[in-house]
């Protein structure tokens, strides 16, 4: 039986092959052991003079190769991103102090994050290819800044799991615009105000808050009877985004909070389940696909700043920093506009043949 020979070093190998082709040139080509031998040779010879510009030797690429098949089977143990975003949602999910509001987020991004790179192993995706997805979608930067947020989110995830060693999202960066946050005007509230008495009384504690105090929507999914202090007039808002704050209630707040208490029959500010599906009903209803996503608060924002003139106290009550009102919220409201919006209380809004208690 016929053995292939190994050479330590390049030099015995050549010799070899010189020691054999002069055999062969004595002889002939009558030998297979020769043969074989001479042919290990020549592809030896070839492969040292293709190494030989990398600066490489045989061995070096053996080595090479071996740890290729190595990388290569460890790469089909590890998940791809698709499988990771469905175990990073069930992770954020088994988190019990995350609101609906959150966890609907999460549902949104896993997808997205899905769709972009799932059949992709994590340590393939690079900074770059993420610049270029999230720069390529049509939206504002302040929107994009979040998307950035959550796919830096799931990076980190992966990466506290032990399956890549870098974050790929690392270092990048978008620059917030300068720009008004879109909001609705006075008659655009009125007419959804008159929508949820009329499909959704349920919600119009909740609506209130966030057209007239400026919450956002997970604050105001975490508002209990017990933070309102009619008394005083002040809001207790419990800790989410920012840290916990006390907001002084204008008095339309005030007005369709005391409507709300006396013409709801449920013990709980807000419904407790299905908050998300419910009040989506009422804004496709009356907006469409013409909803603005926190319209309310900007809107609150916008017209709070014009009547007091203090960025500081709009800041203030809105958990946000100064900066952030005088980028978004800069514009002044017309006065006729201004009153209008502050004077949306029940009884302008819901003449008396359409004030109704929630049967």
């Amino acid at each position: 039986m016929n053995e292939m020979r190994r050479f330590p070093t390049e030099k015995l190998a050549l010799d070899r092959a010189r020691e054999i082709e002069a055999a062969i040139t004595e002889r002939g080509s009558s030998s297979a052991l020769t043969k074989n031998e001479a042919m290990v040779l020549v592809d030896y010879r070839l492969w040292v003079d293709r190494l030989q510009p990398f600066g490489k030797t045989v061995g070096d690429a053996v080595e090479f190769y071996i740890g290729h098949l190595g990388r290569e089977l460890l790469r089909k143990i590890v998940p791809s991103i698709g499988e990771l975003s469905d175990k990073w949602r069930e992770f954020k999910f088994r988190d019990t102090t995350l609101s609906k509001q959150s966890q609907n987020e999460v549902k949104v991004y896993s997808k997205f994050i899905k769709w972009k790179w799932g059949k992709l192993k994590p340590d393939e995706v690079k900074k770059n290819e993420i610049d270029k997805v999230l720069k390529g979608l049509k939206i504002t930067n302040s929107t994009r800044k979040k998307y950035l947020l959550m796919v830096r989110m799931f990076f980190n995830w992966v990466k506290d799991e032990g399956i890549i060693l870098f974050n790929p999202t690392d270092g990048l960066s978008f620059k917030p615009e300068m720009l008004t946050k879109e909001f609705y005007k006075s008659e655009q509230v009125k007419g959804f105000l008159q929508k949820v008495v009329e499909m959704e009384p349920r919600l119009v504690g909740y609506y209130s808050l966030l057209i007239f105090a400026g919450l956002r929507p997970s604050e105001g999914a975490r508002i209990q009877w017990p933070d309102i202090n009619f008394e005083t007039g002040e809001l207790y808002v419990r800790q989410g985004k920012t840290m916990p704050r006390h907001v002084k209630l204008e008095a339309v707040a005030i007005e369709w909070l005391k409507w709300y208490k006396e013409n709801t029959p449920s013990p709980t500010f807000i419904p407790t389940r299905n908050l998300f599906n419910i009040e989506r009903k009422v804004r496709e209803v009356t907006f469409g696909e013409n909803w603005i996503s926190d319209g309310f608060r900007h809107g609150f924002a916008t017209y709070h700043k014009s009547k007091y003139q203090n960025i500081h106290l709009t800041a203030d009550l809105m958990g946000n920093s100064v900066m952030m009102i005088k980028r978004h919220y800069a514009q002044t409201i017309p006065s006729g506009e201004l009153t209008a919006y502050w004077a949306l209380t029940p009884s302008v809004v819901l003449p008396p043949s359409e004030v109704k208690s929630p049967s």
